[in-house]
């Protein structure tokens, strides 16, 4: 049982850490407790996937998404390439689950590929392996972070605190909950990539070769993993870099050499990169998606945009009331981009109290930029110890990619926007919290402010593990967050995984019956299939979970089992009968 190994781990690891390691001569204090630190964090973001569950835990904000890439994983273990390259409509009928595979092995597939080869030395237990797959690459921005922090002169546990603040606060779960496996992956390696090459370009006398390597080679990972990412921190980097040309020629060179080796890289399966890449440029400039308002809704407050200001702008009806929401709306937005938008007012408060909490909380964020801004000023004039990134080096490339996310918005590219904004939001984090602790002690007042701000991010941390285990499996119902998407009817429905693999495990031959909800329907052929269990459902197989084109029925054979639909505990689930 994975969840009781995974115990005997978090315990054998707790005890190692709090009895063995100041016993342990080769590890000191110092590096004892950051371990301890580090393994505590890991059980903090691990702990949702066994407080909640399966329901909790198969899938978050983005069911698409996240049953895309489950469904690539497992498939890329059944299949050899070219069976699934060349599959066609009379393959899909006898194995549904091909469809979403085939066009992913055009679509950036080394995250799934990862996990595909990953999931097979756990025994094929893709399902349930999902979450932890991700919380690993969530450990090492903890750890990038970390070293990041220290290049920018603070010590590993600071580094560790930032860590947290960012992987286990708003923003990390944000990222989390979106379901964004590749943007997870990468992550990472773009940490890696322009904390490396801000060092470089900040200690240009510096001779060797290896953290060119380094930034080459991250660079040719976030190309396979997300090269939306990569080419949007890059150009920052290339700008940058371009800008101190003359005094840092040298730097420059090697960046350039290192950009182009990640790039021929790149090319050895440019259809699921570079090729990739252009399509989603292409898109991104097309129609804009309005994505944005399901998953960033949140940057306006609690209730995000109300329809009555949204009219006034497309009427031009610019009243008084129109600038009364509009103030209104920008102090709710000082929240959103600070990821506290949770402290904003519902619009079921009294007006009264809801401008009375606006003023507050945005008096509070006032109040803790002015002290930022004096800690920056502090930060960028102190002098810098060799080895580590001049403070005005990180300070000039957020700028740079600030700049591109502005012309991003003015161009009303709204979704590519909000996008580049969180690839950018570690960077901008260690901008903010790194001067706080870097300099000498603080006034009393900012430390209070700093102090609330920390405290917010990590209540957040806190209370995942109490949220996942809510009823129904949806973490956070607030508006609006992101939570789960309405059409997955997450609620309604009992995802265990253990559940169907129980019911199933004596049958030949399993019927899926019509099932309203495609995506349940799809559940059911992922638990079947991952059990090597076969299946047919009586359903017409369509491209695209009921949202595009029906090609054909699944042949039909006599199953020695069905699956019939019931009602448990509230939630719809599956019973089996026999079929003799």
């Amino acid at each position: 049982n994975i969840s009781w190994i995974a115990y005997g781990i978090i315990a054998g690891g707790l005890v190692f850490g709090v009895l063995g390691i100041p016993h342990l001569k080769f590890i000191s204090v110092k590096v004892g407790s950051s371990l301890v630190g580090y393994v505590l964090i890991a059980i903090l973001l691990l702990l949702p996937k066994f407080t909640g569950g399966d329901q909790f835990s198969l899938f978050q904000g983005n069911i698409y998404d996240q049953f895309n890439y489950l469904t690539s994983a497992l498939v890329y273990s059944l299949y050899d390439h070219s069976t699934i390259q060349s599959a066609s409509i009379a393959e899909f009928l006898v194995d549904p689950l091909m469809i979403v595979p085939q066009s992913n092995l055009e679509s950036r597939p080394a995250v799934m590929l990862l996990f595909s080869a990953l999931g097979s030395l756990f025994g094929g237990k893709y399902l349930e392996l999902a979450y932890v797959y991700n919380i690993f690459f969530l450990l090492q921005v903890v750890l990038l972070i970390a070293w990041s922090s220290r290049l920018l002169g603070v010590n590993f546990k600071t580094g560790l605190l930032i860590g947290l603040i960012f992987c286990g606060g708003f923003w990390g779960q944000m990222i989390f909950d979106m379901n964004a496996w590749s943007h997870l992956a990468a992550l990472p390696l773009l940490v890696l990539f322009v904390s490396l090459s801000l060092k470089q370009l900040s200690n240009p006398e510096e001779n060797t070769l290896t953290p060119f390597a380094l930034i080459s080679i991250s660079v040719a990972g976030g190309l396979y993993l997300y090269p939306e990412a990569t080419i949007f921190l890059g150009f920052g980097i290339g700008i940058l870099t371009l800008i101190q040309i003359r005094s840092r020629y040298s730097v420059f060179q090697k960046l350039a050499l290192a950009g182009l080796i990640a790039v021929g890289v790149a090319i050895l399966d440019y259809q699921s990169t570079l090729l990739f890449l252009m399509n989603q440029i292409r898109f991104s400039l097309g129609e804009t998606p309005d994505w944005y308002q399901y998953y960033f809704s949140f940057l306006f407050g609690n209730d995000g945009i109300p329809e009555a200001l949204k009219t006034s702008i497309q009427n031009r009806d610019f009243d008084l009331g129109f600038l009364i929401g509009l103030l209104r709306e920008l102090l709710d937005a000082i929240p959103g981009i600070m990821g506290l938008f949770f402290l904003t007012p519902s619009m079921d408060m009294q007006s009264w109290n809801a401008w009375i909490l606006r003023l507050l909380v945005n008096g509070f964020i006032i109040g803790l930029w002015i002290f930022f801004v004096k800690e920056l000023l502090g930060w960028l004039r102190r002098k810098c110890d060799t080895g580590i990134i001049l403070p005005s080096q990180w300070l000039g490339y957020i700028i740079i990619q600030l700049g591109v996310i502005g012309i991003l918005v003015i161009t009303n590219n709204i979704w590519v926007a909000t996008k580049g904004w969180l690839y950018l939001i570690p960077f901008l984090m260690l901008l903010f919290l790194v001067p706080f602790f870097s300099g000498k002690k603080q006034n009393t007042t900012g430390k209070i402010l700093l102090m609330i701000f920390i405290i917010s991010q990590l209540t957040f941390a806190g209370i995942r593990p109490f949220a996942a285990s809510s009823e129904g499996g949806i973490h956070y119902r607030f508006k609006p967050y992101p939570g789960s998407l309405p059409q997955a009817e997450k609620d309604h429905y009992s995802w265990s995984i253990e559940t169907v693999t129980k019911l199933t495990q004596d049958c030949k031959l399993v019927l899926i019956p019509q099932i309203s909800n495609p995506f349940y329907e799809h559940f059911l052929m992922l638990v079947l299939r991952q059990n090597q269990v076969a299946f047919q459902k009586t359903t017409s197989v369509n491209l695209y979970y009921g949202e595009s084109e029906n090609i054909g029925k699944m042949a039909t054979k006599r199953p020695d089992c069905v699956l019939q639909l019931n009602s448990e505990q509230g939630l719809i689930g599956v019973s089996i009968s026999q079929n003799f």
